[in-house]
């Protein structure tokens, strides 16, 4: 009678890479200039400050809002760019627009 084979021995699972100790660590708490704690930012983001406007009257601001689908932009680089998901969503979160764009009255194609 032929003798059975035994089973292979699996081999052990490999070990997940160690993560650096910032990313382990919980965010630093920063006091903001309210002296509220606030989750660490980055270094552009607290140099960002909204535009203080209140030297102007009233009647010489207008706002101008200009909104696009998400889903829209993706479908158009996906599809008719033929464009990977993942380098569509890395081309449109790395766009930046010119001031040119943000004050036409259309989106130009």
């Amino acid at each position: 009678m032929p003798t059975r084979k035994t089973k292979p021995v699996p081999k052990p699972a490999k070990k997940a890479p160690r993560r650096s100790k910032t990313s382990a660590t919980p965010a630093k708490l920063e006091k903001s200039p309210a002296g509220k704690l606030e989750a660490g930012k980055s270094k552009v983001a607290r140099k960002i400050r909204p535009l203080d406007l209140s030297a102007f009257p009233p009647e010489s601001i207008s706002v101008l809002e200009t909104w696009i689908c998400l889903a829209c932009v993706s479908d158009v680089f996906t599809r008719h760019l033929d464009l990977a998901p993942r380098t569509a969503h890395l081309a449109i979160k790395s766009y930046t627009p010119s001031i040119s764009e943000l004050h036409a009255p259309t989106a130009a194609a």
